[in-house]
């Protein structure tokens, strides 16, 4: 029982850090703004953003926790093959998107959404402002930053799906646990879930562009435009 419901947290915490440190990151790149912050303020994009960044946290951890819920009924080598191959694709996409939001922040002035993609067509477009060289780094960063941190997940998680047992008794823990990813991904139990505006709090635009997740963003406004 213990290490299934150590991979389930694990992996929650796992990507909740990334996302933390994505923050960081976009900070640390957009110094010169950051500086016109307070501490408060910069303490508060990581307060305000918390709710969006446990909803896309638990979004990609919905299906392996699923499968590690079902899991618990037989002892096979499905659940480390899933969980391996699934992180690689999701962590990839998930690189993508945080490297692409960092370097057109400067060019656009707002969080990456669903824009992009209504211009896939028109390459050109898209990429009017960027030089190929940046794009050459771009492309090579996103490449290493996944593989550093995949590797980073193997560290973690390899060990652990290797000691995997049968055990039904887990499922009674990790069901309410999935309910209660759920309640996040809505955002609470309110009427109302999770839009953009949740992580807005400051009279000052950059700090509330701060506090929003940008692969949150993607996903919410997909389904906004829809």
């Amino acid at each position: 029982m213990k290490n299934r419901i150590t991979i389930f947290f694990l992996f929650q915490i796992y990507w909740y850090l990334l996302f933390v440190t994505a923050r960081i990151a976009f900070l640390l790149a957009y110094y010169s703004f950051t500086t016109q912050l307070s501490f408060y303020e910069i303490i508060n994009t990581f307060i305000y953003g918390f709710k969006i960044d446990l909803a896309i946290t638990s979004y990609i951890s919905v299906l392996p926790s699923l499968v590690l819920l079902f899991t618990t009924f037989f002892t096979t080598k499905f659940t480390r093959i899933f969980y391996h191959i699934y992180s690689l694709i999701i962590l990839l996409a998930v690189i993508i998107l945080i490297s692409g939001d960092l370097l057109m922040y400067k060019y656009w002035g707002f969080r990456l959404d669903a824009t992009p993609l209504f211009y896939m067509t028109n390459l050109t477009a898209m990429t009017a402002s960027v030089s190929m060289l940046t794009i050459i780094v771009g492309i090579t960063a996103v490449l290493v930053t996944t593989a550093l941190l995949y590797f980073l997940y193997l560290k973690i998680f390899s060990a652990r799906f290797k000691q995997l047992t049968k055990d039904n008794k887990t499922a009674l823990v990790l069901l309410p646990l999935l309910m209660l990813m759920a309640i996040a991904i809505r955002g609470g139990v309110g009427l109302s879930s999770l839009t953009t505006s949740t992580a807005y709090f400051s009279k000052k635009q950059f700090a509330n562009h701060a506090a929003i997740n940008p692969v949150w963003n993607v996903g919410f406004s997909l389904t906004e435009s829809n």
